[in-house]
């Protein structure tokens, strides 16, 4: 899930109720067809250190609001943040309980003495959820489409708007937010598993806000960059009709996608991140993620138990821990929310 300025900072708790068929890990079982590739467990994986809990669940759940696109460079919707949230990750991630900076793909980072410049060390043995690895060549090309410029067609110069700035190809918040005072990092590739941001002046929250942006795969997207197409790629057309070129790194993958019905996600069979025994994740085998108007809308499908759980803000957790022990729900509280 990409990092912006302000998103942190919001005041809202999030709190999720957890129906006890959840809690438990059961549910009706669904097998995933297996992936063509499957890769090893990376040598350098995240051990999470979570209560164990059943493979191969299913749990539902709701989001309000249709897709107008998977692709991250042009999304402008809270349900397109949320769904690429689920198939892509960064390079850093927040604790979910302290908020504090953690590694997720870099598995450590050095911050020089003078603060511009920023060493990212990735974890060795990641794979895509296609099978191809994962490399500082896709932290590079990420940036690449970030700052990819509109070029006049004539003299293939870049292009300034008004107030003489240089007008961006796609608009990704992600491009505004990585600059700094007008002006762009640069981005250096080390050796295959070392990446080094410069800024061009001290900036304190570079760290949260360009290590938890979402790393984009170049073996699929490098193509339509070059003959300038990536803005149509990842489309809803593509999440209905061809769901397996939505690639990512995260826990899940997009499987299905039915417009105003809902959304399957199915377990990524090459995440690299492990339990404590060594099992990769995650146990959930699929998220069916059913569609539907509004919150109030979310509310009631958790009340009438068609959903396994909801997040809530502050204002309903009096009414909803009343509730918890009648209607058979846990609530959790899961720390400070990212979302505005």
């Amino acid at each position: 899930m990409a990092l912006y300025p302000g998103d942190i900072f919001a005041p809202q708790l999030q709190l999720l109720l957890a129906a006890s068929l959840i809690l438990s890990g059961c549910g009706s079982e669904q097998q995933r067809p297996s992936s063509s590739v499957v890769a090893p467990i990376p040598v350098d994986a995240l051990v999470v250190d979570f209560p164990s809990g059943e493979f191969d669940s299913n749990i539902v759940e709701t989001l309000a609001g249709d897709l107008a696109t998977v692709n991250p460079l042009v999304n402008e919707t809270l349900a397109g943040s949320a769904v690429i949230g689920r198939i892509l990750e960064g390079l850093i991630t927040l604790d979910p309980n302290t908020g504090e900076v953690i590694p997720n793909l870099a598995k450590s980072w050095e911050i020089s003495a003078d603060n511009l410049q920023y060493t990212f060390h990735l974890r060795r043995g990641i794979h895509w959820s296609d099978g191809q690895p994962f490399t500082a060549d896709d932290v590079l090309f990420t940036w690449d489409c970030f700052f990819a410029k509109q070029l006049d067609v004539d003299s293939g110069e870049p292009v300034l708007d008004e107030n003489g700035r240089v007008k961006y190809r796609y608009s990704s918040r992600s491009t505004f937010g990585q600059l700094i005072n007008g002006q762009e990092p640069l981005v250096e590739k080390l050796d295959d598993y070392t990446v080094r941001f410069t800024t061009p002046e001290v900036y304190a929250p570079f760290l949260l806000f360009g290590g938890g942006e979402e790393i984009l795969p170049k073996h699929i997207l490098q193509m339509s960059f070059d003959d300038g197409t990536l803005m149509d790629q990842w489309s809803v057309e593509t999440a209905i009709n061809e769901p397996w070129k939505i690639v990512g790194l995260n826990m899940f993958v997009l499987e299905s996608y039915r417009p105003g019905e809902r959304i399957v996600f199915a377990k990524n069979p090459n995440y690299w991140k492990v339990n404590t025994k060594g099992q990769r994740l995650p146990y959930v085998a699929r998220v069916i993620t059913k569609i539907v108007q509004d919150q109030n809308s979310s509310n009631v499908a958790f009340a009438q138990g068609l959903t396994d759980f909801e997040s809530i803000g502050p204002d309903n957790v009096a009414w909803v821990k009343r509730g918890e022990e009648r209607f058979d729900y846990t609530v959790l509280d899961m720390g400070p929310s990212s979302q505005t």
